[in-house]
């Protein structure tokens, strides 16, 4: 039987790991992300979802009258529905800035870097 590989959220496409922009000032630098979903996974908020209509996809068992949804290539059966329109409310899932350690770890970078330039 072959097992389904389960992946960590956030990181089944890589998509907003690998897409990272900076940018770096006199002041300061900057860190963001051109993906247009990335604000909503780092704040947080509620997605609004309008009322549409879907094809939805079924796998109906033959001897038991069973169905359940299906992917399109192993449906045997497929029906038209209306979704109403709802809203998401989406927890924060911050995935750009730094952690206290990390923040050490800097200092002490830049601290060691500043040492070797002061007394190079």
């Amino acid at each position: 039987m072959k097992r389904k590989r389960i992946k960590k959220i956030l990181t089944e496409t890589s998509n907003l790991r690998d897409r990272n922009v900076y940018r770096a000032s006199d002041a300061s630098p900057v860190l963001g992300t051109n993906v247009i979903y990335a604000g909503i996974h780092q704040l947080g908020g509620e997605i609004e979802r309008a009322a549409r209509s879907t094809l939805v996809h079924f796998r109906v068992n033959s001897r038991s009258g069973r169905s359940l949804f299906a992917t399109k290539r192993r449906a045997n059966l497929a029906q038209w529905v209306t979704l109403p329109n709802y809203t998401v409310s989406m927890a924060a899932r911050p995935f750009l800035g730094i952690s206290a350690a990390d923040r050490v770890e800097l200092l002490a970078i830049l601290n060691d870097h500043l040492q070797s330039w002061v007394s190079g």
